[in-house]
C-alpha cells in the first residue's frame, strides 16, 4: 500500500501504519464536523447569508455554468451525472430545489482531469477549475469550476481571490469487485481523508472557533487540531497527493461497483453498482436537458433515504451555505 512507504517518513513500521488505517477510518465519526459547519455557521448575523431573494438570481448563475459544462461534456464525449441536491432537484422538482444555492455533478475518474481541463481550455476568461492536481492552494478532493467576476466566500477559502459561484464536481472511483479488496480500499481512503481534515482544521481553528459557542463544538473541533498536529509530520500537500493516489487506484472500466468516496457520505455511503449509474441518461431540469445516472432511485435512497420524494421540514434543510462576501 502507498501509505506503507510513507512509514519511512514518520518511522513506524508498515504493518503498525496499516493498524492505523483500520482505527482512523472506524474513528472518523467522531471527528466528523460537518453537521458542525450547518447547524453553527448557517445563517448567521455576522456572516453574509444567501438570503431567500438571492436563490432566485444565484440559480441562474448556475444554470449558465451548467449549460458550459453540458456543452462541452457532449462535444467531448464526457459522462456526468448530476449530483446530491442537484439529482434530488432534477427528480422531485425537475429543476432546483427551491432554496438550494449550489449544484454538483459526478464525473467518472477516467473523464475527471480531462473534462476540467477542457472547462480551463475552452473558458479561459469565464471560469477558474480549483482541483489539487492543478497545483498547490486547493485543498479538496473534488474540485470547483468558478464563475469569474462573482464572489462567493466561505469561511476559510483554500485560494485567496479565487471565490466565485461554484459548481462541485465529484470524481466516480472504481472499486473491487471483491468485498475484502473493497473494504481494505476503503478503510484506507478514509483514514487518509481523515488525515487531511484534521490537518485543515489545524490550519484553519483560529478562523473557526471564534464563531463557537457550545462546549461540545469547541471539544469537537479542537479534537480534530490535536489529531492534526501529530499527523502533521507530513505537510498538507503531501498528505493531498497520496490521498489522490489511492482515491484513483483501482482503474477497471467493468467493475461491479463504483464508489464517490469525495462525497457527503465517503465512501462506504456512497458505494453503488455500476448499473445504477451507467449508462447516463438525460432528465428535465429548469426547462433544459442534462445529464443523470441511469438508476437515480438507487442514489438518492442512498443519499436521502427511502422517502426522498418528501420535501423535509425547514428546520431540516441545510443547503444554504455559510458565506463571509457574496456577489453576483
Amino acid at each position: 500500500m502507498r501509505l506503507t512507504k510513507t512509514a519511512k517518513y514518520i518511522k513506524i513500521s508498515p504493518v503498525k501504519v496499516i493498524g492505523m488505517i483500520v482505527l482512523l477510518s472506524k474513528l472518523r465519526g467522531l471527528f466528523e464536523t460537518n453537521n458542525i459547519f450547518r447547524s453553527v455557521f448557517a445563517n448567521r448575523d455576522d456572516m453574509t447569508a444567501v438570503t431567500d431573494s438571492d436563490i432566485k438570481a444565484l440559480q441562474g448563475v448556475l444554470i449558465g455554468i451548467m449549460e458550459d459544462i453540458d456543452a462541452v461534456c457532449r462535444k467531448n464525449e464526457i459522462t456526468y451525472f448530476l449530483a446530491g441536491g442537484s439529482a434530488l432537484g432534477a427528480v422531485r422538482e425537475s429543476g432546483f430545489i427551491p432554496w438550494d444555492d449550489d449544484m454538483d455533478i459526478i464525473v467518472p475518474r477516467k473523464d475527471y482531469l480531462r473534462f476540467l481541463e477542457c472547462i480551463a481550455t475552452e473558458f479561459p476568461d469565464r471560469y477558474t477549475v480549483q482541483c489539487v492536481s492543478f497545483g498547490m492552494g486547493y485543498d479538496m478532493h473534488s474540485a470547483k469550476i468558478r464563475k469569474k467576476g462573482t464572489v462567493y466566500t466561505e469561511l476559510f477559502e483554500s485560494e485567496k481571490g479565487k471565490t466565485g459561484v461554484f459548481i462541485d464536481v465529484y470524481p466516480l472511483e472504481d472499486t473491487y469487485d471483491s468485498s475484502f479488496r473493497r473494504k481494505l480500499h476503503g478503510y484506507k481512503v478514509e483514514a487518509l481523508m481523515l488525515i487531511c481534515s484534521c490537518i485543515k482544521m489545524k490550519k484553519n481553528s483560529k478562523l473557526i472557533l471564534p464563531y463557537l459557542t457550545e462546549k461540545e463544538h469547541i471539544k469537537a473541533v479542537k479534537r480534530k487540531v490535536r489529531l492534526g498536529k501529530l499527523l502533521s509530520v507530513l505537510p498538507l500537500e503531501k498528505w493531498l497527493k497520496i490521498t489522490e493516489k489511492s482515491l484513483s487506484k483501482v482503474k477497471n472500466p467493468e467493475s461491479e461497483f463504483v464508489t464517490v468516496p469525495s462525497g457527503v457520505g465517503h465512501y462506504f455511503k456512497e458505494t453503488y453498482r455500476r448499473d445504477d449509474f451507467f449508462p447516463a441518461k438525460d432528465i428535465s431540469f429548469e426547462g433544459r436537458h442534462f445529464s443523470i445516472m441511469n438508476n437515480p432511485s438507487a442514489y438518492l435512497i442512498g443519499r436521502y433515504g427511502e422517502d426522498y420524494m418528501t420535501p423535509p421540514d425547514e428546520k431540516n434543510r441545510y443547503e444554504h451555505h455559510a458565506v463571509m462576501e457574496f456577489k453576483l
